[in-house]
Parts: C-alpha cells; sequence; structure tokens
C-alpha cells in the first residue's frame, strides 16, 4: 500500500501529512476543476501515477493510472442528486455499477452522514478498481459501510438484496478502436473505455 490514514494524518511512502493535498511528491498530483478538464483531452503522457480531485470540497478521490477512470464531475453530481431523492427515506438503498474510484458511493454516503440505515452496495469487474475505492471510502471517513461486490453488472447480486431506490451506472461507451485516440493521456485503463464495436455493448 502506498498510503493509508492514521488517526487525522494520512501517510505516504511512510512520511506523516496533515492533508493529502501536502503531499510533495512529483507521482502525485492533485487537480482542480479546470487543470482536470484538461487533463482529460491532453496529448502528452501525464507523469503522475496518482491522482487527487476534490469535488466541491465534500469528497477527495484518488485514481491510480491504469486501474481506474480519473473520476467525473457528473458522477458526483448525480450522487448529489440520488442523496437528496433518498434523504428523507427510511432504510433507503443504493446501487452502483460499475463505481470504478467510487465517487457516487463515498459521495452520497459522506452525504447523508450520520445516518447508519443506509444500505450502499456497488459493483465493479475489476477487482483493482474495488480496491482503490474502498480506499478512498477510508480517508474521506465515511460513516456508513459500503458493500464491494466484484462482479459483472448486477450479477449474482439480487440474490442477496431485494431492491434498490436507486440504481446508478456510467458504463463505457466509446467504441473499440477509439480508445487510444481519447485515452491520450495514457492514465485510463483500455478497459474501462471500450464499450464494443458501437459503444452501446454494456447499454444492450
Amino acid at each position: 500500500m502506498i498510503y493509508y490514514r492514521m488517526a487525522e494524518r494520512y501517510v505516504y511512502k511512510g512520511k506523516p501529512y496533515n492533508y493529502l493535498r501536502d503531499i510533495d511528491d512529483p507521482n502525485f498530483i492533485v487537480y482542480g476543476k479546470k487543470a482536470m478538464k484538461r487533463q482529460l483531452y491532453i496529448r502528452e503522457p501525464m507523469r503522475a501515477s496518482l491522482i487527487l480531485r476534490d469535488f466541491d470540497g465534500v469528497v477527495d478521490i484518488l485514481a491510480w493510472k491504469g486501474v481506474t477512470l480519473l473520476p467525473a464531475k457528473k458522477t458526483f453530481d448525480m450522487a448529489v442528486a440520488a442523496a437528496d431523492l433518498v434523504c428523507d427515506k427510511p432504510n433507503a438503498s443504493v446501487c452502483e455499477i460499475g463505481t470504478g474510484t467510487g465517487v457516487f458511493p463515498v459521495t452520497i454516503s459522506k452525504l447523508l452522514s450520520p445516518r447508519k440505515d443506509v444500505s450502499i452496495v456497488a459493483t465493479d469487474i475489476s477487482g483493482g478498481a474495488l480496491e482503490a475505492a474502498s480506499i478512498n471510502a477510508a480517508i474521506n471517513n465515511v460513516p456508513n459501510d459500503i458493500r464491494w461486490i466484484q462482479t459483472n453488472g448486477l450479477s449474482g447480486v439480487s440474490a442477496g438484496f431485494p431492491g434498490f431506490d436507486v440504481i446508478f451506472s456510467n458504463p463505457p461507451f466509446t467504441r473499440s478502436g477509439q480508445a487510444q485516440q481519447i485515452n491520450k493521456s495514457g492514465f485510463h485503463p483500455d478497459s474501462a473505455l471500450d464499450g464494443g464495436s458501437n459503444g452501446a455493448q454494456y447499454y444492450k
């Protein structure tokens, strides 16, 4: 593990930091909104292997090169909307398919704090992505346990849950062969971009 949380401090490669933004390692970059927007379409390889993005001061989300996509603002915005949708519902149940960095479940858990009756499930086909997402939950001190399940879509999940109030997913929608064209930074894992010959494979 590159880093871990200890009390209210972070330890990265053995050195303690009060904030993730204080980490002074060239392999670790903190991106704001404008820089992130440019970076999504940059034509040069990204030198960092670990990127932190702040979402409106609510959560800090880390992304790993070759493991997860760069976290998207639209996913955070949808999480805010979903949290508002279930905020007054007792025993609310929320699920995300293809969670990646875990922006959606981590944000919902954070926004619905200090409620403990919220059931949150997040699936991903990638074990590496789920590990990244669970770390993001830990560094954001989310109050609710999130159940991370490695599976394709919702395969095998429905048997353990009677249903969900909200199901969210933003699956790959790039046509096969075009992934490298839009992944000029080289940061994204190709599997998280490839949506099949017409980009609609997962939607179908």
